[in-house]
């Protein structure tokens, strides 16, 4: 395989945003949910994910199953876009962990 497929194999597998290393950065700079709650996690939320930013990787249905899932492409998909008071906290996980900032609360 030359230098060429490889990179041509890598940019389809990943969105080329996942491989910007400042956007890995700056997403690493997030401040995740530390499990306890506070007036954030306790706040009404309305879940989106941008179907374009997404990197499939599936982090969010593992995190909170009962607020995603993913479709047969692979891409995140919200079932209930409003949590309860007990999925807010797996809410707020699975926002802190999307490698791709593709999971937003439309209510900040």
């Amino acid at each position: 395989m030359t230098t060429r497929q490889a990179e041509d194999i890598t940019f389809h597998t990943f969105p080329r945003r996942m491989l910007d290393r400042d956007f890995f950065t700056l997403n690493a700079q997030r401040p995740h949910s530390s499990g306890s709650p506070t007036a954030d996690t306790e706040a009404a939320m309305h879940l989106t994910v941008d179907a374009h930013a997404c990197g499939t990787t599936g982090q969010c249905v593992l995190i909170a199953p009962a607020l995603f899932r993913q479709g047969a492409d692979g891409v995140a998909e919200v079932i209930h876009s409003e949590p309860s008071d007990d999925e807010m906290n797996h809410a707020e996980e699975a926002i802190g962990s999307c490698p791709v900032g593709a999971i937003v609360d439309e209510d900040r």
